[in-house]
């Protein structure tokens, strides 16, 4: 009888004038879930606005891989081969004219990182991973700036800063210096303003062991500490308080340099940043000042988004220091310092760019348009909806001429690594700078390289008195370095915009010596007119008419 009583009461559950049909809820209950997702929203719309705004960044970071001038063939090979020869960590592994040169490998860890993901995950892995790490560190810095000011300006500043922090979206080492400088600022910040106990500090020295064996802007982490211990010390002095403070992050810092010992290099990789530019031969683009770089190409995409963030963040001094009469004496110097960095080298723009985004924040915090918060709310709102169309808009050649908003690497970017490999194309290779790394991933260890883009890896004079002699002039290219290292094969970048680079490709076109047997978007191969390679020509030998007036082809 229990049993039927149940039956009978289930049954009783699904009769229709009880409303309780499968699949429609009732008019009470959808109310209620309505009112549910009022609540919801009405408490949580800046967590909801939030997740959109990094789910937008995290899209505007992916991008496409060209290995043809990336370095990441060459971090991915380090990682593969750093447990099978340690070599690799000391000396020019890859090379084989300067093999033996001393090199302290400073990011060999990313390497491995590197080499993980493309095991499991292939190169859309490393894709998604530099828009991860990008959203995380970006995601460290605004909520920073959100927690010293509000949602409204803080977006707004995240949105000038969006193009200096997107230019550099290409997967390196400096990614990882990128998410750790937003982890410490936000650690170490949060203790001095009382939002963390001290016992937060104690993971710096932690993450320090692993940033030093990452990336050579380790330093970055001694002097985000050191700059609120100098802010604690002004304090102590100036106010008779913050002792623990100061003491706390005294100990922290010297911890933090002390551990930086733990890479495989001791001393020397410690003391690597401070002497990494003493054998520079080779001028790179990305160590060159804004000035330099529109001088000699005639524009620069980000230079007008790098003076735009530079005017905003100027005003944004003078509007507090009039407002307010007072100044945050570590934001003055965050500002200071990686502005003066980024005018140095255009590498630093995306540093200077997060850094910019908490600074304007704080600053811009009291610009406001009425007493009242719903109308300054729609004016934020109203500014916001504008400016992030018109950063765009601004110049729109600097969005369409990366790879955005793709995975992996480019369609067709291995043809050329291919075409070596299926035809069993022997060396010794003549590579340029440019496409080293490439070569390194896809040739290693069957073939070695000429150089790659490792200026720290070879001794300044082979740029000056060797790589750079041997395209500009004929003589030395023919009677010289030629006949010294006996190449069967040119493998060039063939975009390479320096004067000596298309000096000599119009050279070798116009060279019976050297037949050009491969051609795409990103390179081109030449074979040495011999015996050993006659099949491979008569096959595969492209016209002049191909290159006739046009020197970049």
């Amino acid at each position: 009888m229990l049993f039927e009583s149940r039956i009978m009461n289930q049954e009783s559950l699904l009769r229709p004038d009880e409303h309780r049909d499968f699949g429609w809820a009732s008019k009470n209950q959808k109310s209620r879930m309505k009112n549910l997702i009022n609540t919801f929203l009405h408490n949580r719309w800046k967590e909801i606005f939030l997740l959109f705004f990094l789910t937008t960044f995290f899209i505007f970071s992916l991008n496409g891989i060209d290995l043809t001038t990336s370095d990441l063939g060459r971090h991915i090979k380090s990682g593969e081969y750093v447990f099978k020869d340690s070599s690799v960590l000391y000396k020019n592994f890859y090379s084989f004219t300067e093999g033996e040169f001393p090199f302290i490998n400073h990011h060999w860890g990313t390497g491995v990182v590197f080499f993980l993901v493309y095991k499991l995950f292939s190169f859309a892995g490393l894709s998604v991973l530099f828009a991860l790490i990008s959203c995380l560190t970006f995601g460290f810095f605004f909520l920073v700036s959100w927690k010293r000011s509000n949602i409204a300006v803080s977006v707004l500043s995240s949105i000038c800063a969006f193009p200096l922090i997107l230019w550099r979206s290409e997967v390196r080492p400096e990614m990882f210096s990128y998410f750790f400088c937003g982890i410490y600022y936000l650690l170490v910040w949060g203790y001095f303003s009382n939002k963390f106990s001290r016992k937060i500090l104690f993971f710096i020295p932690v993450l320090q062991i692993i940033w030093v064996n990452l990336h050579s802007y380790f330093f970055l982490g001694y002097f985000i500490i050191g700059v609120y211990f100098f802010y604690s010390l002004i304090n102590l002095y100036l106010k008779k308080q913050g002792k623990e403070k100061a003491i706390s992050l005294g100990i922290i810092l010297f911890l933090s340099i002390i551990v930086s010992l733990l890479n495989p290099s001791g001393i020397s990789g410690l003391l690597y940043p401070v002497h990494i530019f003493d054998n520079f031969g080779y001028r790179l683009l990305e160590n060159q000042n804004l000035f330099f770089l529109e001088k000699i190409l005639g524009s620069y995409p980000p230079g007008v988004y790098f003076r735009l963030l530079f005017l905003l963040i100027i005003f944004s001094w003078i509007w507090k220091t009039v407002r307010e009469k007072k100044i945050d004496v570590a934001d003055l110097i965050f500002t200071g310092f990686f502005l003066f960095i980024a005018v140095k080298a255009v590498r630093n723009f995306s540093l200077f760019a997060f850094f910019a985004i908490p600074v304007l924040s704080v600053n811009l915090n009291n610009f406001t348009f009425s007493k009242k918060n719903n109308i300054n709310n729609f004016f934020y709102l109203l500014i916001i909806t504008v400016i992030f169309p018109l950063i765009i808009v601004i110049n729109p050649n600097f969005w369409t001429m990366r790879y955005k908003f793709l995975t992996g690497i480019l369609k067709n970017n291995s043809g050329s690594a291919d075409f070596f490999l299926q035809n069993n194309i022997k060396g010794p290779v003549f590579n340029n700078y440019d496409i080293g790394g490439y070569l390194i991933f896809y040739l290693f260890p069957k073939e070695k390289v000429f150089v790659d883009n490792r200026p720290e890896a070879y001794p300044s004079s082979f740029f000056t008195d060797v790589y750079i002699p041997m395209q500009e002039n004929q003589d030395k290219w023919n009677h010289q370095i030629d006949k010294e290292y006996k190449f069967n094969v040119i493998f060039f970048q063939r975009n390479d915009l320096t004067p000596w680079a298309q000096q000599f490709l119009v050279s070798r076109i116009k060279d019976v010596n050297w037949a050009p047997v491969f051609v795409d978007n990103w390179t081109i191969i030449f074979l040495r007119r011999n015996k050993i390679n006659n099949d491979l020509i008569t096959k595969y030998e492209l016209p002049n008419e191909m290159f006739s007036g046009n020197s970049n082809k």
